[in-house]
Order: structure tokens, then sequence, then C-alpha cells
């Protein structure tokens, strides 16, 4: 008999002392002690509210492949603590006659009493979580309507951890108010963000169009709070925050901001361009967004440019129109379509990422006792409260990327569009409306990497270059 070995903690147990080791050491116990085969699986750092962990979907992956006879763990609630994943859990091993164990639980889930205590304890888990949840947003609600602070405080302030009090950052609150004079004169998102780039340190270097325009909309540098609760009430606090932004030149931001709304220009379906969404930039790897060339009339043509062209970095690639895109996109997809067919494609390394998941589980546990490292040290007074927010942060946008990876990984497959023949495909596609165009490219396309080098960076003339092209 050979058992997959489940543990698992969450952050705030690891804050606690609530070892995975433990849970592991007594698990590897029990197995030896009855001659069992077994193989361990651990999530640190996640919660049991749903199934969305690493390791718990590659056990179960592998338990619908019979590579184990069922799961043994410390306790119900290191599972999961829904009812609604447990029953499905459940059920699922009980067609296939697999065993579930539980070291601090006695249940049977072959008997129908086993099954009942099952689904009580779940539910008592669960129950235990949603009371956690409460709990800790009645506390946020009430510390918000007693006066305090809810949440990180904006760009542009301090926040003294020991005293509870606010004070004005002078470096940021200078770009605060550089962001707001500059949009005020008529300067968009894209203008302010490069002088920022230009002119101030690297820590500002991310500062990009989607934080300005959330700067200009935030309150707070009024001196108001603000705090959202779940039922969609909200609570301000006027005077909670030292004011950096006057209410006149607040107001006049606001104004323009909506009037800059109101002349944009609207979106068209039926000049709708085919490959947005799908486009990275060859040179810098950012996104290839739609830029419409010449007036906003019939005769508009379909362009893309680079996002980051006129932003921070300044990429080289040049504008290019829909229409030698088209031409390019489908002389490489037929050059592909032809290797696949001669047999000189090889499938296995164009897709050796969708293997790649085990490395990048490992890589996110990794970040995970980082970031429980940085909460230890941070309660012991080891690290301030600022550099524990930055390294928190970074910690956790690397885990989300990461996550979001490894979410998309997929197994080896032969993509669909494979079975085009080459000789096809241009008649296939050129006779297709703009709206099926579309649509073939959400069937069978994920990325298409691109670029175009202009005349004064190369000093001849350049074509559009279509450097890879991922498939579904």
């Amino acid at each position: 008999m050979k058992l997959a070995l489940y543990a698992r903690v969450s952050t705030e147990e690891q804050l606690n002392g609530y070892s995975i080791e433990i849970q592991v050491d007594k698990l590897t116990q029990y197995a030896k002690l009855n001659d069992y085969e077994y193989e361990v699986f651990t999530d640190e750092g996640y919660s049991a509210k749903d199934l969305n962990r690493p390791y718990i979907k590659i056990l179960l992956d592998r338990l619908k492949n019979n590579e184990f006879d069922g799961i043994a763990i410390h306790k119900l609630d290191r599972l999961t603590r829904s009812v609604r994943d447990l029953q499905n859990i459940v059920d699922y091993m009980d067609q296939n006659n697999l065993k579930l164990i539980s070291l601090n639980e006695s249940f049977d889930n072959t008997t129908a009493n086993g099954r009942l205590t099952l689904t009580m304890m779940g539910a008592v888990a669960q129950w235990e979580r949603e009371t956690i949840q409460e709990r800790v947003c009645l506390g946020v609600k009430q510390a918000a309507l007693s006066g305090k602070i809810v949440g990180t405080v904006p760009f542009g302030y301090n926040y003294d951890n020991k005293t509870g009090k606010v004070s004005v950052n002078e470096e940021e609150a200078e770009v605060v108010k550089i962001v707001f004079n500059m949009y005020a004169q008529g300067h968009g998102s894209n203008s302010i963000s490069s002088y920022i780039f230009d002119n101030y340190p690297k820590e500002f270097m991310n500062f990009g169009n989607t934080q300005i325009l959330r700067m200009i909309k935030r309150r707070s540098y009024l001196g108001e709070s603000i705090t959202r609760f779940k039922d969609g009430t909200k609570h301000v606090i006027p005077n909670a925050y030292p004011q950096i932004i006057d209410q006149d030149l607040f107001d006049k931001v606001q104004e323009v901001y909506r009037n800059k709304k109101e002349v944009a220009t609207p979106r068209q379906k039926k000049n709708r361009r085919i490959f947005t969404g799908f486009l990275v930039c060859g040179l810098c790897g950012n996104a290839i967004c739609g830029s419409a060339s010449g007036s906003a009339s019939k005769n508009t043509t379909l362009s893309y440019r680079c996002s980051h062209k006129y932003n921070r970095t300044k990429c080289r690639c040049s504008m290019f129109n829909e229409e030698e895109l088209e031409k390019a996109f489908v002389e490489k997809m037929v050059s592909t379509l032809k290797s696949v067919k001669e047999g000189a494609f090889d499938i296995n390394v164009s897709f050796a990422k969708a293997n790649n998941k085990e490395k990048l589980i490992k890589e996110l546990n990794q970040l995970k006792n980082k970031r429980k490292k940085c909460y230890i040290a941070f309660e012991n007074d080891l690290i301030s409260l600022e550099e524990f927010k930055e390294r928190s942060n970074e910690f956790k946008q690397k885990e989300e990327e990461l996550e979001n990876e490894i979410n998309t990984l997929q197994d080896v497959a032969v993509p669909k569009i494979f079975n085009f023949e080459c000789d096809d495909f241009p008649a296939t596609w050129n006779n297709l409306e703009r709206c099926d165009k579309i649509a073939l490219l959400h069937d069978y396309v994920k990325k298409i990497e691109v670029s175009k080098l202009s005349y004064l960076t190369t000093g001849r003339r350049e074509s559009l270059v279509i450097h890879d092209i991922t498939f579904v």
C-alpha cells in the first residue's frame, strides 16, 4: 500500500510555531510503523479555504492516475476547510476504494457513519475559518469607525508603528505635487511617468501610468481617510492625513481627467484590432498595444506600438500597421506549419515550459519561506516597519507571478493549429471576416513576439519580424 502524506501550514500558523516538520515527522512515523510506501507533499504558507495550492493539486492529479492507495494527514483541516471540497475528495475516494487517514481523528470514509463524521468535521473547520474572517472584518470596521487608519498609508506618507501617527514623506510628497501640477497643466500620464523616471531616484522607476491615474483620484492627499467595507458602505475620516494637495488643485485635476475621458475617441467594433492582447515586444518584453494613426475618421489606420515606446524605458521598437502584421503572421504560420510537416519543428522543445511545474513550485515555496522569515524578523524588531512592508510586498508580488505561471502550465500536447495544411492557411486566413480572425487567434494562439526597428536605428529599411508564436 502506498500513501500520499500531506502537510500544510498557513502563514499565520507559521508565525505561531505550528511546524510543518512536526506534521511530516508524525506522518512518516505512521507510514513506517505500518510498512506503507509513501511520498510526502507539503504546502507552506497556504490557507485551506480552497484547493488552490500547488502540491495538493499535484497530489490529487497523481491520485487520479492511480499512483496512490490513499491520503494520510495529521488533521482534517490540514487538507481543507471547505465542506464542498472535502465532499468532492471523499466522494472520489469512495468511488475508487481509496483510504483517507487522519492521525488526530478517527473515522472510516468507507462507511455511512464515517462519511457523516467527516462532513461534520469539515463543516466545523469551515465554520471556524468563516468565524475568524468575520471577526477580522469586524475588527477592521471598529478600528476605522474609532478614527484609526486601516491598511497601508498611501505614497507620500510615513506611518509610525509605535505612535500610530502619520507624517509626510517629503521626498515622496514632492513627486505627488509634481504629478498633480503636471496633470492639471494637461500633461498625460506617459509624459509624467517619463519625467519622474528622468529626474527622480531609481525607487520610482516603476511609477507608471496606472500608479499616476490612481494617485490623482486619491482623496488621501486632501487629508481624508476612506475605508470601504464588504457590505458596500464606507467610512470617511477627515483630517486623518497631513494635507499635501489643496482642494482647488485637486478639483482642477478631476476636471481635466473628466474632460479627457469625454473627448476620447470611442471604440468602434468594426475597427477592432485583430491582434490586441496577443502581442509582446521582442525587444523589451512588454505588451504591444493598439495605436490609431491619422485622424479619428473612417480612414484611420489601425496600428500597434510597444507600450514602453513613450514610457520610462523608451523602447526602440517602431510603430507598425495591422496590414504588415497580418502579412508577417501568415508568412510565419506557413513556415511553422511547413516545419511541422517536414518534422523539423521540435514540439517538445517549444513546449518544454509545460514540464517546469515542479521547479516553479519549489521556487514558490522558497519565496514563502523567505516571507515567513521576514515576518519573524519584524516580530522580533530586527527590521523596521518600512523594510518589512517593502520586503513583504516584493515577496508577495513574486509569489503571485509564480502562482499565475504555475496555474497556466499545461501538459505537453500538440497544438490544435498544427492540423492546418501549410498551403491552405493563407487562403483560409484571407477569407475570414475580422471577427472570425479574432476568434481563430483566441482558439489557437496564446502569444506573438514581434518587433520592428526604425531606419534611424539601423540605417536601413527594416521589415516587421515575428520572432515566435506561442500556441494554445
